[in-house]
């Protein structure tokens, strides 16, 4: 996920929203970034800066994911016909690092490294016969079937853990810019 976010800052507490992109990459996705499959995403946070170099960060956003087998070149999963779109909602704690420090009075440009927790919430569907059929309930991962009885169905609300980092612009004292770099490591 790649972010623009814009911020307010109130001495050590900044409040922000940020609108970007997400887009998934998976057993449906046999290139990194599918341009028919990039979506809106939105969210707000705030962090409040414990000192010049840490900070802690709580955010939420919303974005959506999808993946499709029309867009391989691939001829086997073309056939294949697999396709899915799901909705994401997070909400996201991470710590946040400074290496340069963050000073919103003598520094224009603030780089930072992050990681945390994520539990998020998504619910994957495809369109088929004209509607939005969710596919947990199919057992499409073969969860609850006699070929995989001892795996249970998948649960809709899960656990990741965010990696990234980003580069703040400091505009004056109460605005900073930032472009943001976010890889979830999913635990499902």
């Amino acid at each position: 996920m790649l972010f623009c976010l814009q911020s307010l800052q109130a001495q050590s507490l900044e409040l922000g929203v940020f609108a970007g992109a997400s887009t998934y990459n998976g057993d449906l996705s046999q290139q990194y970034f599918v341009r028919k499959t990039i979506h809106p995403a939105f969210g707000g946070f705030a962090e409040l800066h414990l000192n010049d170099k840490f900070s802690a960060n709580l955010l939420i956003r919303k974005g959506t994911i999808s993946g499709d087998d029309v867009y391989s070149d691939i001829a086997a999963f073309m056939e294949r016909n697999l396709s899915f779109q799901s909705d994401i909602i997070e909400f996201q704690m991470t710590g946040r690092y400074y290496p340069y420090g963050f000073d919103n009075v003598n520094q224009k440009w603030a780089p930072y490294l992050f990681t945390g927790i994520t539990v998020f919430h998504f619910n994957p569907e495809a369109y088929y016969d004209n509607r939005w059929i969710e596919l947990q309930p199919l057992s499409t991962e073969g969860q609850g079937t006699s070929a995989f009885p001892d795996r249970d169905p998948y649960k809709l609300t899960q656990v990741a853990i965010p990696m990234g980092g980003g580069l703040k612009y400091i505009v004056n004292h109460n605005v900073a810019i930032a472009v943001e770099g976010n890889l979830q490591v999913t635990l499902t």
